[in-house]
């Protein structure tokens, strides 16, 4: 089914993934790259590494706590994977560029969200238009893009059946040929076209489907594109490439809004909760803990919920089925998934309208926020640490340390915390905060480590700050990639310090790390929540133990079971079950990840 599941290279533009690579960044680190524009041309399929690349010389190697281009690729292909991730990076005027997700229900079925219905229709039309052009690929995703608002970004499912896209697509076909201007109207078009200026090529273009221009920019880009086009041309032969176009969208657009007038339940908001369509609801897994959002759950099942804003908190699967039973809910799979860096994005249960409508796990969002005031603005370099305690303290309204079950927090409220933490900064003299420095090519020691710690102010602030070295650089040693530590190592290593003597000092934020599963993922942190190093051994190394699910036949695997591992989302299945799987997929069936890569462990 990769055929309707996997975005063609052609739609693939490298604007789109820098506009995801800029999203991946801190902040302060977008500055440095606000005049480049020396994107590749064509296609960005192949080139990730090339644009990241030269995003890092354009910086002046300012992007270097990412490690290589390529390790930068390999965590932007997993945090740009996401549902609806067009609107959380704002590529509104851009084609899609992401693969919709197939998500699998407990009882094994298989789902779609209905906004990833018009990814695939994108394909299937350029999958049947062999003389496409960018200019094409544009307009139909613009067309797409319009459809898909009249969702409202209302978060809804539809079983996934592959015999549907099969008809859709002979559909189209037909439809197409239908629709296609006959020889002598194509002859009129071409005169008319022959006596026009550019500015009525556009207005003529538009008036094709004249709703999908209330975005001003996307107007702007297609007078961009096609400029650039026509200027390639000789001047009297720029109206037969306009014409081409015009012959090419008009009846690609009839095609698509016959074929989404006809499958209305797929394609508008609103279906049907019956037996055969029962209320969906995600269940989020991570590691060995099942939860759901309290308020998606509650609208399921037709039940009212506190309103939230920044905060949504979760309900253990567990309790769920005792006290609702499964019977009248699908329930769908949705595993929490990270990079190095960032944790992906999860749209929030309501309408999806911006950037500030996705969420992560609190856990996930204290990180992040740490990552933000140590790495990005540099806060504790040569500072007085109690000056920030009133401010911790006001933080809990999103850190909450009695909350002992997992919750989610609004992506745009880390930017919050950030400003009220910077506010107590607002009036200090201007300093020049120092840069972690280039690690040596044979890599660092610990004296190393310490001495950096002392080049960057932190002594000052964290007298103690040197006792957590010996951990934080054993724990980097483990976990490098390469055969000697490198500049980005070191970055972490000073990140983890600070953290270590953060979480000292501030005794309410370390008990949301522990209630929030998170002690683990900090080296050389003591933890009084957690009473055995047995304990944080099991949730760090998160391996099979004597029992597991298999997601794809949903039965257990035990310990003597041979069985395979997704390299990204680290979840088994047993062998047989996922060598089956992979003779019609090439998507991990929880995390849709690359499985051409799985690794066997036996």
């Amino acid at each position: 089914m990769s055929k309707y599941l996997e975005i063609p290279n052609s739609a693939l533009t490298p604007m789109c993934l820098r506009k995801e690579a800029d999203a991946y960044m801190l902040e302060e680190l977008r500055k440095y790259l606000v005049d480049f524009h020396d994107n590749p041309d064509g296609s960005s399929k192949g080139k990730e590494a090339e644009l990241i690349q030269m995003l890092m010389n354009a910086s002046g190697q300012r992007l270097r706590m990412y490690g290589t281009a390529r390790e930068y690729v390999e965590n932007l292909k997993i945090f740009r994977n996401f549902s609806s991730s067009h609107i959380y990076f704002n590529t509104d005027v851009d084609s899609y560029q992401t693969n919709p997700i197939m998500y699998h229900s407990t009882k094994n079925k298989e789902y779609i969200m209905k906004s990833d219905l018009f990814p695939i229709l994108q394909n299937i039309t350029i999958r049947n238009s062999p003389d496409f052009t960018f200019e094409f690929i544009s307009l139909i995703a613009y067309f797409l893009k319009t459809q898909e608002e009249k969702l409202n970004g209302k978060l809804e499912f539809v079983r996934f059946d592959a015999k549907i896209l099969e008809e859709i697509e002979k559909e189209y076909k037909l439809e197409y040929r239908k629709s296609r201007l006959d020889a002598k109207n194509t002859e009129k078009l071409m005169g008319e076209m022959s006596r026009m200026n550019f500015t009525q090529w556009i207005n003529k273009i538009k008036s094709l489907a004249p709703n999908i221009w209330k975005n001003e920019w996307r107007e702007q880009r297609l007078r961009n594109t096609l400029g650039s086009s026509l200027n390639t041309l000789p001047t009297p032969t720029r109206f037969m490439f306009v014409s081409a176009l015009y012959l090419a969208v008009h009846p690609a657009f009839k095609a698509l809004q016959k074929i989404i007038d006809k499958r209305s339940k797929l394609f508008s908001v609103g279906l049907n909760n019956n037996n055969r369509n029962p209320p969906t609801v995600r269940v989020f897994e991570d590691g060995n803990l099942k939860f759901m959002m309290k308020s998606e759950l509650f609208g399921a099942i037709s039940m009212e919920s506190e309103d939230e804003n920044d905060v949504f908190h979760t309900i253990d699967m567990k309790e769920v089925l005792q006290k609702y039973g499964k019977s009248n809910i699908e329930f769908l799979r949705h595993p929490i998934r990270r990079t190095k860096h960032r944790a992906v994005p999860i749209r929030g249960p309501g309408s999806v309208e911006s950037s500030n409508d996705f969420f992560i796990l609190a856990v996930d969002a204290l990180f992040e926020f740490l990552k933000d005031i140590i790495i990005g603005a540099k806060i504790f370099q040569n500072d007085d640490f109690s000056r920030f305690s009133e401010v911790f303290k006001d933080l809990e309204q999103f850190f909450m340390p009695e909350l002992t079950e997992p919750y989610f927090i609004r992506i745009r409220a880390i930017e919050k915390m950030k400003e009220m933490m910077m506010k107590i900064t607002e009036n200090d003299m201007e300093t020049s905060e120092k840069d972690v420095r280039n690690v040596n090519s044979d890599g660092f020691s610990v004296e190393n480590l310490k001495d950096e710690l002392k080049f960057l102010g932190l002594t000052k602030t964290f007298p103690e700050i040197e006792e957590f070295s010996e951990n934080v650089f054993s724990k980097m040693k483990k976990l490098k990639k390469g055969r000697v530590l490198t500049t980005s190592d070191m970055y972490d290593a000073v990140e983890m310090c600070q953290i270590n003597c953060v979480m000292k000092r501030v005794p309410n934020l370390q008990k949301v790390l522990h209630n929030q599963k998170g002690c683990s993922r900090i080296p050389g942190l003591h933890c009084e929540g957690c009473k055995t190093s047995d304990l944080q051994k099991s949730i760090k190394n998160l391996k099979i133990s004597e029992t597991s699910e298999c997601l794809i036949c949903c039965n257990e695997i035990n310990s003597k079971d041979t069985s395979m591992k997704c390299p990204l989302c680290k979840k088994r299945f047993h062998s047989n079950c996922a060598l089956n799987w992979l003779k019609e997929h090439k998507q991990c069936p929880t995390c849709n990840g690359n499985l051409q890569e799985i690794i066997i462990d036996s």
